[in-house]
């Protein structure tokens, strides 16, 4: 039988600080959970680290090890966690005894960050009954009051419409906001969970733009309330700092799908609530919306089993995507009738884990958010600089979010990935198997003209993907990330040139939820095309910051582990030797020396140079050989890093300093450059 207990919420003391960034005026009360259940929350006491709040509330509790949390709260835009305690109601109870108020330690990551005051009772058979009672005598108080009203009938629905409304808006801001409060340490965890991170970073962002906006309007219902609590009572297992660390070593795989399938729920909230790609949704997007948030809330509850009991479990994460399966034998042929490319990415590298951080958090970010002006993300640099595997590193997030519509990669080896028609059927193939509705409209274009997979290119996108998308917006949840890799590498010129042409124009008419990430090095046409439209995000993956070479130490640290993996035997001051060796007082010429007495040689890297530049420019035109030739001469014999400037006024005598800036356009695809930037 549940026992009714008195939980007093006298002070704290000790609060130093509120974490993160400038918070203003303090704002702090305590939120006390029961079995990750909120239960009540405190009022908020302003301008004190110290506060005092006297406040008493009831709990109910069947058993006596039943879990009892208690958090320390900032108030501001959103909530933040200043520290919290775990106890039960036993051991509570036991530590009160004699009406003593007890003193726990708050901890935040781990570390103490101030004390909390409290004192748990019984409640007698007595008291519950006065407490009834005394509720019994308001609410008939307030019933008459109703009654005495003109339009008796009408003003009580209206009452009653308005109680339940401002009861789900109470139950859902705060439970957001204990949802964040729980993320953000685990977001400025960092580097400590590198795999997890990305999702719960852009989770955390996409629940706070939500908090924000649902904050100043009151129209949220149940079923959107009951996922978020799910989403709680998980994070009140996972948010132990120290717990996880240890977790994310022997339960790798299962952290991980909390991860995502906190980024997915956070995704479907947004769009639910209105406030994604498409605005408010249709009502007829949200048939069937009450089981899967059943299904969702399922899911977390599964996680949350196998993360308490350390067990591995198979694969459950669960899409929010409108994904039937369904699909008849009619649909099935048509859409094979598309014939579309291949493009197999089983051996495609990854970013090794712990670099590139910054950009591909600053990639996934504005592929994922609603505010970007942009729909399209064009990644250029030079051969070499690591663009393919920032592309798949970016496929292989999305793909773990159900969330990515096509990959698309060219290779100069493999002419069959550069047709326009093959690559339109790709992606409008891909992305029917994702959506039923989208699946639908493809169908129906594809039943009405037979003729169509061999239109023209415009008509092709304009009927295969653009108005099916378009009729399908309503009911897409979320972001459909299109990538396509090294578009340099597209050598069949007229294919080249219809699908810059998409690009620049046609594509920009997608619906918001459709994102495209590209990748290629500066070619000419590329540039002139991509760099003018407002409609697309130019980013330089620049080789030269201290990001790059951190990443480029992270890596050559690793190929020497697993060296010593794969060599057992070699001296225990490996991998330090090689690099103090280096270190010294000529490192190019020690470097020769330990090349040289390994034999080691690696020519990929120029076969990778010569084939960029071979294919940038019409090298049997003399004067750009020439002026190309002396450029580069320059670039190579020089001391110093050339500036721009300073080469065109070393060249000035031999050639016209606007051959020179037009053949480093050319030469763009090797040589890095900017306005005052060395060479």
């Amino acid at each position: 039988m549940a026992e009714t207990y008195s939980l007093l919420i006298q002070n704290t003391e000790g609060i130093s600080k509120i974490p993160g960034g400038l918070h203003g005026t303090p704002k702090l009360y305590v939120a006390v959970d029961l079995d990750g259940s909120c239960v009540f929350k405190t009022h908020n006491e302003e301008s004190t680290l110290s506060p005092r709040w006297d406040f008493t509330g009831n709990i109910c509790a069947d058993l006596p090890s039943a879990n009892l949390t208690v958090e320390v709260h900032h108030k501001g835009v959103f909530d933040t966690l200043i520290g919290r305690c775990h106890t039960t109601i036993g051991e509570l109870l036991q530590q009160s005894g004699a009406n003593t108020v007890v003193k726990l330690d708050i901890k935040r990551k781990g570390s103490i960050s101030g004390h909390i005051f409290l004192r748990l009772s019984h409640v007698s058979t007595q008291e519950l009954q006065e407490a009834a009672t005394r509720a019994v005598q308001r609410m008939r108080g307030d019933v008459e009051n109703i009654e005495r009203s003109p339009g008796n009938p009408r003003v009580m629905g209206i009452a009653n419409a308005a109680i339940q409304a401002e009861a789900m808006a109470d139950n859902f801001q705060p439970l957001l906001s204990k949802l964040l409060s729980q993320l953000e340490p685990i977001v400025e965890m960092g580097d400590e969970i590198a795999k997890i991170h990305p999702y719960i970073n852009i989770a955390w962002k996409v629940l706070t733009s939500v908090y924000k906006v649902m904050e100043k309007q009151r129209n949220t219902d149940e079923k959107i309330v009951k996922l978020v609590q799910a989403m709680v009572q998980l994070y009140s297992s996972v948010g132990d700092m120290d717990f996880l660390r240890d977790k994310i070593n022997s339960l790798e795989n299962v952290v991980l799908e909390i991860a995502a399938q906190t980024l997915e729920c956070s995704l479907f909230i947004r769009e639910y609530t209105g406030h994604g790609f498409s605005g408010r949704l249709l009502q007829a997007a949200f048939s069937g919306m009450e089981t899967k948030i059943e299904s969702l809330s399922d899911v977390l509850m599964k996680l949350k089993d196998s993360f308490d009991r350390g067990v591995i479990i198979q694969s459950v994460f669960l899409s929010a995507k409108m994904n039937e399966k369904v699909q008849g034998l009619v649909e099935s042929d048509l859409l094979q009738s598309l014939k579309p490319a291949q493009y197999n990415a089983a051996l495609r590298d990854e970013c090794l884990h712990g670099t590139r951080k910054d950009l591909l958090t600053e990639i996934t970010e504005q592929l994922s958010s609603t505010t970007t002006a942009s729909d399209i993300i064009w990644l250029y640099g030079v051969a070499g600089s690591g663009k393919s595997a920032i592309a798949n590193t970016v496929a292989q997030y999305f793909r773990t979010l159900h969330r990515l519509g096509a990959f698309i990669f060219f290779d100069r080896d493999n002419p069959s990935t550069s047709d326009i028609r093959g690559v339109l059927h790709h992606i409008a193939h891909r992305i029917a198997e994702s959506n039923i509705h989208v699946r639908k409209a493809i169908c129906d274009a594809l039943c009405a003209d037979a003729t169509l997979v061999d239109a023209d290119y415009r008509t092709q996108f304009q009927r295969l993907l653009l108005d099916p998308l378009i009729a399908a917006a309503p009911y897409i949840f979320g972001p459909i990330v299109i990538i396509v890799d090294a578009l340099d590498e597209c050598l069949d010129s007229t294919s080249r040139k219809a699908l810059l042409s998409l690009i620049a124009g046609d594509m920009a008419k997608l619906p918001p939820a459709v994102r495209l990430f590209i990748t290629s090095r500066p070619d000419s046409d590329i540039t002139r095309v991509l760099r003018a439209k407002s409609h697309v995000a130019s980013r330089q993956l620049d080789i030269t910051t201290e990001d790059t070479k951190r990443d480029i130490y992270l890596y050559l640290h690793q190929c020497m582990q697993n060296l010593r993996i794969e060599w057992p035997d070699l001296e225990p001051q490996w991998p330090e030797e090689p690099y103090k060796f280096l270190q010294n007082f000529d490192p190019q010429s020690r470097l020769t020396q330990l090349l040289d007495a390994g034999e080691i040689i690696n020519s990929n890297l120029d076969q990778l140079y010569c084939v960029a530049l071979e294919h940038t420019a019409d090298w049997s035109d003399s004067t750009f050989s020439s002026s190309a030739l002396s450029i580069l001469a320059c670039v190579v014999l020089s001391r110093e890093p050339l500036t721009v400037k300073t080469l065109i006024s070393i060249l000035d005598p031999v050639l016209e300093g606007l051959k020179v800036a037009k053949a480093l356009q050319y030469l763009a695809c090797v040589l890095q450059y900017g306005p005052g930037a060395p060479i």
